[in-house]
């Protein structure tokens, strides 16, 4: 069983560029903790809202990771939010192969 463990953060335009060396930052933490499988990072197209989903062996891998980044990134996290970040942990669930 995988778990995706997923960052919304709220912020403005002009934030980018730190946004994006923040992610650049936490997948260089994740890749290398234990259970990693996968990253993707998102912003939608008013640039206002980002999000990261990564992909865990498990919710426990998930979730340490998860303190990791905060502990090295949350104060940097917390400069660039207008809001307080969104994090969730999801199991993933595997469709049925249809074909």
């Amino acid at each position: 069983m995988t778990f995706a463990r997923m960052v919304r953060i709220h912020s403005t335009p002009d934030q980018r560029g730190a946004i994006e060396t923040l992610a650049d930052n936490a997948y260089a933490i994740s890749k290398g903790h234990p259970g990693f499988i996968s990253a993707t990072y998102m912003i939608n197209e008013a640039e206002t809202e980002y999000a990261s989903l990564t992909v865990w062996e498990s919710r426990e891998k998930a979730e340490a990771a998860g303190a990791a980044i905060r502990e090295k990134h949350g104060e940097v996290m917390m400069q660039v939010s207008t809001a307080p970040p969104d994090i969730e942990v999801f199991e993933i669930y595997q469709a049925a192969d249809s074909a």
